[in-house]
């Protein structure tokens, strides 16, 4: 790096990451007030929400929007949205859906499928390239999803993590063995790592807005308040998660999300093995936009792992980092964190947080992750991995 100007072989293009995808316009919007449900906090409202999304989400609409009176809704179990629909509140100080599910399940997720669709990548390809060659394209169409994987054990740490340093991507066009891809590839691809691609079907277009989550039950597994799995195009938007156990919001194996204007605070335990978290992106999700958010009083408010690449963090807010278990001040937890495993090429711009952290808990991070413009408060700047080369670090100021 050269008087802090990136070459441009480590730039990429942030610009047009985020949804893609974001009409509502011919959504059905549906007024919840009819339909029974139970706004005491009191009586739970598993059964019916499932009826009201079973029959509503059948018809021909291209989609529906559920729109929750003001009132307190509990849940005992997880609520499992299909693509194309929203849930939509009066507002985080109205509407609030509280969540008691004994330890097990995701409050709310939105969950897509693995197909057994895949073909070889048959030449090399190279960073900024927008078409591959592979062997047989007969099961794919413009249109379609697919993951770029390869053999990824040099620069894994961990076997959950393998095969996850690669890229989700849309399929634009299908030229003979030729697939045109709607982004550019942000890392090069060596026939001798046997990449090939595999299909994976999407769910898409799922939002949640202007309500409030609230997480009752202590579990001591990873589930989180909304996990998105194997998802394009969703958002969340002007809500308040209060109380997690994994993650506020966890997004794998996802393309092009949106989390902005929401309030994530307080977890259920703050120790190590994956709690606390505010938002978590890993295992190859890329191209999400988060942004204008308030994270209050958790482990690590915004992190990274296992092959998330080409995200953005932009001009969000962090406060009050605390953990437990470690010899560290309490106050010392990261809240911009990359956590090893490889996660590249992602840009973290205007955020306003304590503590920035680099570290080595799963070994290597990718290169080209970029800090630019960040404040950080506390402890400022910490780069505890020196097998984590090519960070960039530009303009950042640490006040303490």
């Amino acid at each position: 790096m050269n008087s802090q100007i990136i070459p441009n072989n480590r730039m990429y293009d942030w610009s047009s990451f985020g949804i893609k995808d974001t009409t509502t316009l011919n959504f059905n919007s549906i007024d919840l007030s009819n339909y029974g449900l139970y706004s005491s906090g009191l009586s739970p409202n598993d059964s019916l929400l499932l009826s009201i999304i079973s029959t509503t989400s059948s018809g021909s609409a291209a989609g529906v929007i559920l729109n929750f009176p003001a009132g307190t809704y509990l849940f005992n179990q997880t609520i499992s949205l299909p693509g194309n629909i929203v849930l939509k509140g009066k507002g985080a100080d109205s509407t609030i859906l509280k969540f008691d599910l004994n330890g097990s399940g995701h409050s709310i997720e939105v969950s897509g499928s693995i197909s057994s669709d895949t073909t070889a990548i048959i030449q090399d390809i190279y960073k900024d390239s927008s078409s591959i060659f592979v062997h047989n394209t007969s099961s794919f169409i413009s249109g379609d999803w697919i993951r770029i994987i390869q053999n990824d054990g040099s620069l894994i740490n961990n076997g959950w993590a393998l095969n996850t340093v690669g890229q989700i991507v849309r399929i634009s066009q299908v030229i003979n063995n030729k697939l045109i891809l709607s982004s550019k590839l942000r890392m090069n691809y060596n026939t001798s790592s046997q990449p090939y691609i595999k299909k994976i079907i999407l769910k898409e277009n799922t939002g949640i807005e202007c309500l409030k989550i609230i997480r009752e039950d202590v579990s001591t597994n990873q589930v989180s308040n909304l996990k998105f799995s194997r998802t394009a195009n969703c958002w969340v938007s002007g809500i308040e998660s209060d109380k997690c156990n994994f993650a506020h919001v966890d997004v794998e194996y996802s393309s092009n999300h949106s989390i902005s204007k929401s309030y994530f605070h307080d977890a259920h335990n703050y120790g190590s093995g994956g709690k606390a978290y505010g938002v978590m992106l890993h295992f190859t999700s890329n191209e999400c936009l988060v942004e204008d958010n308030i994270f209050n009083h958790l482990r690590h408010s915004m992190i990274l792992q296992a092959g998330a690449n080409g995200n953005v963090f932009s001009y969000n807010y962090s406060l009050d980092p605390f953990w437990t278990g470690v010899f560290f001040p309490s106050n010392s937890a990261g809240e911009i964190v990359l956590h090893g495993n490889w996660p590249y090429a992602n840009l973290f711009e205007g955020n306003d947080v304590g503590n920035i952290v680099v570290d080595n808990s799963h070994n290597a991070n990718g290169p080209h992750n970029t800090f630019l413009r960040n404040r950080a408060r506390g402890y400022g700047i910490f780069f505890s991995d020196t097998s984590s080369p090519g960070q960039h670090f530009i303009g950042n100021e640490i006040t303490n």
